[in-house]
């Protein structure tokens, strides 16, 4: 009996054919088997997936109101924030201002007083003192008018 080549490659295809088959039975049983579990999953928790679709409507006005009052709030802080900033840039260069201001004024009774006490080393005058002591007082109180 001879054997020849077209009818290898029949039962070659029919091999083939019937493992084709064979693996496409396995995976519509798998499949079968995983759509039951959904099935099973789903009408297991239908009355919380009913519950959860039944409350989405309120959920979104909730989560719209307060979207709504946030944008409000924000608008509303915005214009105050800015009026602050601006009250603290003010303030904070009036206190340089009065910082450079005391600065001056000590070094001006500094000077005053070391003058004052070379005045007395080299014996001035009770009347210069007075005067000298008399002219700082004034200058003094002139810049702390400013």
């Amino acid at each position: 009996m001879f054997i020849d080549g077209l009818t290898i490659a029949k039962v070659i295809a029919l091999i083939c054919l019937a493992a084709f088959l064979i693996a496409l039975v396995v995976l519509l049983l798998k499949l079968s088997s995983t759509v039951n579990e959904f099935k099973r999953l789903f009408s297991d928790n239908k009355r919380d997936i009913d519950k959860i679709i039944e409350e989405l409507p309120d959920i979104m006005d909730n989560v719209e109101g307060i979207t709504n009052k946030t944008d409000r709030l924000i608008g509303d802080i915005s214009s105050d924030l800015r009026g602050i900033t601006k009250s603290v840039n003010h303030t904070l260069t009036n206190v340089e201002t009065v910082s450079n201001d005391i600065t001056g004024t000590v070094d001006y009774v500094t000077e005053s007083i070391a003058d004052t006490a070379t005045s007395i080393k080299y014996g001035v005058s009770d009347s210069d003192i007075i005067s000298t002591g008399i002219d700082t007082f004034n200058r003094v109180k002139n810049l702390i008018r400013k």
